[in-house]
């Protein structure tokens, strides 16, 4: 009699287990479910700023009647959606997101005319390895906006990506307005703005938001300014392999 009731209570304690077990399932699932949300709404808040900066690019064009330059941005601008927002990846190459940068370059040289180079660099062995889409390509506005295209010299925008470790190293640098101090640390601890209050610069907590959510927090964004020098920004990423 004694062995029945070992035996049942070994039954019961088995499928204890087994409902916990399908707890924690039925959790990571929605954690899951839930992360691919946060991160859809997060990629989400980027693009709307790259769209209406372009559109309104293009309106100004069309309004002065170059018609010629209008027609470029838009090649421009088209080859950069389907690159970027018709494929389900979130993930692209090195190689194909330089090729993006290069092309979002000439569009906005396309509006501001001759006043910025950028030059991009990548180690040979990274061209193949994956990094997030839309990463690089706000902190590359920013740099435009908000760095060389007030500083009153011609513009130099510097993008390299290199292996840092383990780990891959992407640096953004321009010798633009700079930023002041106080600024540079509100941008850095400040979290995002209120619904419908634009920030100073685009996506900065979106990034460092989508790198921590897809990679953990030993990985993120750095800032480093100095008011009539530049702007670097360092992001440090996993090594992907394609």
């Amino acid at each position: 009699h004694g062995w029945q009731e070992v035996c049942a209570i070994g039954d019961e304690c088995n499928n204890m287990l087994s409902r916990i077990q399908a707890l924690i399932e039925d959790v990571k699932a929605t954690e899951t479910a839930k992360r691919k949300t946060e991160l859809s709404l997060l990629q989400a808040q980027i693009n709307p700023h790259f769209v209406y900066n372009t559109l309104f690019s293009i309106k100004c064009l069309v309004d002065m009647g170059n018609r010629e330059k209008a027609l470029d941005i838009i090649d421009s601008f088209t080859a950069i959606l389907k690159s970027n927002l018709s494929v389900s990846d979130p993930f692209t190459t090195i190689e194909e997101e330089i090729t993006m940068l290069n092309q979002y370059c000439t569009l906005q040289k396309c509006r501001y005319g001759d006043i910025f180079d950028c030059t991009i660099t990548a180690d040979p062995e990274l061209m193949s390895c994956r990094i997030l889409r839309m990463l690089i390509q706000p902190l590359l506005e920013n740099a435009i906006f908000h760095g060389v295209a007030t500083c009153g010299h011609y513009g130099c925008i510097d993008i390299c990506i290199t292996t840092c470790g383990e780990n891959m190293e992407v640096r953004i640098h321009d010798n633009g307005v700079g930023i002041k101090e106080a600024d540079l640390r509100d941008l850095q601890s400040k979290p995002a703005p209120p619904k419908g209050q634009r920030s100073n610069f685009i996506g900065i907590r979106n990034i460092t938001d989508r790198i921590t959510l897809y990679f953990g927090s030993n990985y993120g964004l750095r800032m480093d300014s100095q008011p009539g020098i530049g702007t670097t920004i360092t992001l440090l990423l996993p090594l992907l392999d394609d």
